[in-house]
């Protein structure tokens, strides 16, 4: 062997001299040293309750709590998880539920990949279709007072509708001091806060943006990075719920986790750690409840999962 080759060979295995096309630490090695940092993290928190199995026929992604149960939303069908913990069927959309919300009247939205629908008296009636119907991928929804949020992750638009349903504005592309919406894949959650305001996650610049009823960019909380505090991978956080007090449950995928933040964006708890999840977790719909408890729509489990604030002794 050529005497240069040799001292090449020694150099990399003693570490003087960083081998293949990537000269950083691996993306993997991160990871792994930041998975085992959480594992003496502090999550005294919150503990998780006795999951709710889903029927195994089931392919639920639509989560939500109404005031008259969970609402859950598997293939083309809605169903209410009741009190003796049985399912009843809300209504049959004619596509696939990717997301479900319920307004504080108690109105009930669901989204398809192109349509939002009004649930009303067991019927889902189409209440709006983006004009760029190609494109649409509809992935969220969210009510307020009296504006629907919905996130198109097709179109990389967030659109605004009125109490019923009509369209009101949108955004997604730059403008001003608004980076727009930076969407890799196909998350783009959006969330009410409790005075009219609403969130979205703009995953692609790892943070959640804070904006008025019609849009309009107030500030934003989040970062990209491999630190417990911050989200890692190419697009995260993939979702978000409100809890009591506007704080801000998150889900990320690739280092699947749930964190909670408040709206300056201090990390307040990390309520389940990666040793919570299966490592192929694709994020999933979160939900909130008004006593504080976090729920978990966990589709590689095919269950709904629970997390109780520590002191709440029901």
């Amino acid at each position: 062997m050529p005497q240069g080759l040799q001292v090449l060979i020694a150099l990399c295995l003693l570490g003087g001299l960083a081998c293949g096309p990537d000269q950083r630490v691996p993306g993997r090695v991160r990871m792994a040293d930041q998975s085992l940092a959480e594992l003496g993290a502090d999550r005294g928190a919150f503990r998780e309750e006795e999951p709710i199995r889903l029927p195994r026929e089931w392919s639920a992604r639509a989560l939500c709590l109404s005031a008259q149960g969970p609402l859950i939303g598997s293939r083309s069908t809605l169903w209410r998880l009741k009190p003796d913990g049985r399912f009843a069927r809300v209504a049959d959309l004619p596509e696939q539920i990717s997301a479900v919300a319920a307004g504080g009247d108690g109105q009930v939205w669901a989204v398809g990949p192109t349509t939002l629908y009004r649930v009303e008296r067991g019927v889902a009636q189409a209440a709006f279709r983006p004009s760029d119907g190609n494109r649409a991928h509809l992935v969220s929804v969210a009510a307020g007072p009296d504006r629907i949020w919905v996130g198109d992750a097709g179109n990389r638009r967030v659109w605004i509708l009125d109490g019923n349903g009509r369209l009101v504005g949108s955004f997604g592309s730059r403008r001003g001091d608004d980076p727009g919406l930076v969407v890799p894949s196909p998350h783009l959650d959006v969330a009410a806060l409790s005075d009219g305001r609403f969130a979205n996650v703009n995953p692609g610049l790892h943070r959640i943006e804070l904006r008025t009823p019609d849009g309009r960019l107030l500030g934003s909380i989040g970062e990209g990075g491999s630190a417990l505090q911050q989200f890692t991978g190419c697009c995260n956080p993939t979702d978000i719920a409100v809890l009591p007090g506007d704080r801000l449950a998150t889900m990320e995928k690739g280092l699947p986790r749930i964190k909670l933040y408040d709206l300056e964006g201090g990390l307040l708890a990390v309520v389940a750690g990666t040793d919570a999840f299966h490592p192929s977790t694709p994020g999933g719909d979160l939900a909130a409840s008004a006593d504080g408890r976090i729920w978990f729509l966990d589709q590689h489990r095919g269950e709904l999962r629970r997390f109780r604030p520590k002191g709440d002794a029901r």
